[in-house]
């Protein structure tokens, strides 16, 4: 059983529920959704996942950086953003102002788009998922985590390619959500 964190919730803010060395997955104007992984914590050199605490959908309006944190720092806070593709243009997270959902690194490891090499894509470009529909693996040490779409909808591209290097939080993909 994989194990996971669950961020605290202020007024208007995501807290942290732990010290450690935070790593966002969430980028300015995101939704947050109850569940989702929204970054990750290091602590004695292990990632562990956070989790958005129970409640409604709200969105971004300022992400702390990635850094030391203590517990119930502020990891990001709550609110409406205007944000125009203007703002995003020439960031891997241009996709959020676009309607499109950001499928991003759990943790750091080497990202594969096959089960094996003989094998086709998982999730190719226009190919309709659901939120639990796996699109590729992400492998640590010869472990292998599944990554999720985390939305229902078509794979709109590829950002990183198969067998690359990936950090914590980074875009890998997007995915128009169905009805957008």
């Amino acid at each position: 059983m994989s194990r996971a964190l669950t961020a605290e919730r202020g007024d208007d803010r995501l807290l942290s529920p732990s010290v450690g060395t935070w790593t966002p997955a969430l980028s300015l104007g995101a939704v947050v959704r109850p569940g989702a992984v929204i970054g990750g914590l290091t602590r004695v050199g292990r990632l562990w996942p956070v989790l958005a605490p129970d409640g409604g959908e709200v969105q971004v309006a300022k992400v702390r950086a990635r850094g030391p944190v203590m517990y119930g720092d502020a990891l990001y806070e709550l609110g409406q953003t205007e944000l125009t593709a203007g703002q995003l243009d020439g960031r891997a997270d241009a996709g959020d102002a676009a309607g499109l959902v950001a499928v991003r690194a759990p943790m750091a490891g080497t990202l594969y788009r096959r089960a094996a090499p003989d094998q086709p894509e998982l999730a190719p470009q226009g190919l309709a998922v659901r939120g639990l529909t796996t699109v590729a693996l992400i492998e640590v040490m010869k472990t292998f985590t599944p990554l999720h779409a985390g939305a229902e909808g078509v794979v709109e591209r590829w950002v990183a390619k198969d067998g690359a290097g990936v950090e914590a939080g980074e875009v890998l993909a997007w995915v128009r959500p169905s009805g957008a």
